[in-house]
């Protein structure tokens, strides 16, 4: 089994709907890509959640 850290950025306006919600693969590409820190002017509220993907291959 192998374990694998994902980064998703998730962004809501003022009336806590959803308008960003993208998953990377690492920090770096997050930061890059994902522009959390300067969001657009609509984006009230903003997200960063790192999660770990468990995952298993199949036995030959």
């Amino acid at each position: 089994m192998a374990r694998e850290t994902r980064y998703r950025v998730i962004s809501f306006d003022e009336e806590d709907n959803e308008v960003y919600d993208e998953d990377f693969h690492t920090f770096n590409e997050m930061i890059l890509e994902g522009q959390p820190l300067s969001p657009p002017a609509s984006v009230k509220r903003t997200q960063v959640r790192m999660t770990h993907l468990l995952f298993s291959t199949p036995e030959s």
